[in-house]
């Protein structure tokens, strides 16, 4: 894992925890799509890879063409 990695995803648990809390608390499918996004990201920067999987299955090139789009 990169110094980027170290940094930035335990930030992203704690950020997509708040929202899941927030989530319980008040039920608005915007909370839900937030922290489905949150949860993504995380995922994405622990395996950059899987994003260049999923962009080919979906028919792009590069997994960063994908998170750009």
């Amino acid at each position: 894992m990169s110094v980027f990695q170290w940094f930035l995803l335990p930030v992203l648990v704690v950020v997509a925890l708040v929202e899941l809390a927030k989530f319980a608390r008040d039920r608005r499918r915007l909370r839900l799509l937030r922290t489905a996004v949150w949860i993504v990201a995380a995922v994405l920067i622990a395996d950059p890879n899987s994003a260049t999987s999923l962009a080919r299955l979906v028919g792009i090139g590069r997994g960063t063409d994908l998170v750009f789009y």
